[in-house]
């Protein structure tokens, strides 16, 4: 590599023109050594490398900062190899079109790169313009092998990784330093019942001067049906919903951004297929994407954690209390306490989850009481769920009407 890291498994094509349409292939060692034995002499010989595994090594969000960061002139890219590298597309100019590309690798929409492959490698002789490299000569020409060559070099250039933190195949742990700070991240621990939609507020307790962040939610047994920007503006763009229950999420912006505990950073809507906690169903999957976090101008790189926090003792006293009577046939008392007044919601559900009625309406402190008919559930008789939504706090009941 340009910092001078030897790139094992790397596939060396020797050709005897430049078509390459009959090669033999040797692969690189574990020092990035190559070599080719029983050549002819006098021939003429070509050579270049081949390597487009592991796309998303070295590339991170922290990567597409970099990039946008160059684009509007605040920070720009100062090695002809950094450009190569944010040239994702491959078109020899770079723009936003591979800021996207590069996202789309990030977020799991892409195994590899459709217009690039993961490394180039260059003629290390062949020396390139610092503002434009586009002459990047990908093949080494061998004119007529007339002795031994032992400086036929490559500089290996990992496409997407402007940082230049990619494990190259030697070693196995990231090279690029991380600091002992950590982003932290916090939902609150509700009870969820399955079919009932829930929202998922994501807040904070630290994020300060903030500029991107990346992670990866395990959602186990839990169907995401809507991401909802807050403080932090999240498009179609930022995440990826896998059917295997994996939520990738990259965000960035222009310039820092600062926001307060109370603050909600985004939200997520689920349906729960089972009834429980959300703490045994959403955790960080960090083998799926580093979670971590960029501070500040500098770019700092910090940690990123998850915490699902038991609700504040401030909702202790809210209460919703098992409708009466129950079972009911025509008419139902739906009771409920709240500490502080203010808004609430009443929402009562079928077993399949389809919402059947939404009541909403500002409620006093202390104790609160309303009616519901089977009339106003369009049904019969069957198993309902009610849940009370109130200033984060959420509680369901289950309820029986009879014929």
């Amino acid at each position: 590599t340009e910092a001078g890291r030897a790139v094992k498994d790397v596939t060396i094509h020797r050709s005897e023109d430049l078509s390459f349409q009959n090669n033999v292939d040797v692969i690189s060692g574990e020092n990035g050594h190559y070599t080719f034995e029983h050549n002819t002499p006098g021939q003429q010989y070509y050579l270049k490398g081949y390597k487009n595994t592991d796309c998303r090594n070295g590339v991170s969000t922290l990567d597409l900062i970099a990039i946008q960061k160059h684009l509007l002139g605040t920070r720009k890219l100062e090695s002809p190899y950094q450009l190569i590298a944010a040239d994702a597309n491959h078109n020899d100019k770079i723009s936003v079109l591979d800021m996207l590309e590069l996202r789309k690798l990030i977020l799991g929409f892409y195994t590899e790169l459709p217009h690039n492959t993961s490394w180039r490698f260059g003629n290390a002789n062949k020396s390139l313009e610092a503002n434009y490299p586009w002459g990047f000569k990908e093949t080494i020409e061998i004119e007529a092998l007339g002795e031994d060559i032992k400086q036929a070099n490559f500089v290996a250039v990992k496409i997407g990784d402007v940082t230049g933190d990619a494990r190259p195949g030697i070693q196995g742990t990231e090279l690029s330093a991380r600091t002992s700070k950590t982003l932290q991240l916090e939902i609150e621990d509700t009870p969820v019942t399955s079919g009932v939609p829930v929202k998922m507020d994501i807040t904070s307790r630290n994020f300060t001067d903030v500029i991107g962040l990346q992670l990866a939610l395990q959602v186990k047994d839990l169907e995401i049906t809507e991401i909802v920007s807050g403080k932090l503006d999240i498009e179609n763009e930022n995440f990826n919903s896998t059917k295997d229950g994996l939520l990738y999420l990259s965000w960035n912006v222009y310039s820092p951004l600062t926001f307060g505990r109370d603050d909600i950073l985004f939200s997520i809507i689920v349906t729960p297929i089972i009834s429980g906690n959300l703490s045994g169903l959403v955790h960080l999957a960090t083998s799926s994407l580093q979670p971590e976090a960029y501070s500040g101008d500098n770019l700092e790189k910090i940690n990123l954690d998850l915490v699902l926090i038991k609700p504040e003792n401030k909702f202790s006293t809210n209460t919703l209390f098992q409708n009466n009577p129950n079972p009911f046939s025509s008419t139902t008392e739906i009771k409920f306490r709240l500490e502080n007044s203010g808004l609430a919601t009443i929402r009562i559900f079928d077993l399949s989850g389809h919402l059947l009625k939404e009541i909403n309406g500002e409620y006093l402190s202390g104790m609160n009481k309303i009616q519901v008919s089977n009339h106003d559930l369009g049904m019969k008789d069957g198993v309902l769920i009610c849940q009370l939504q109130c200033n984060g706090f959420l509680a369901v009941q289950r309820m029986v009407m009879m014929k």
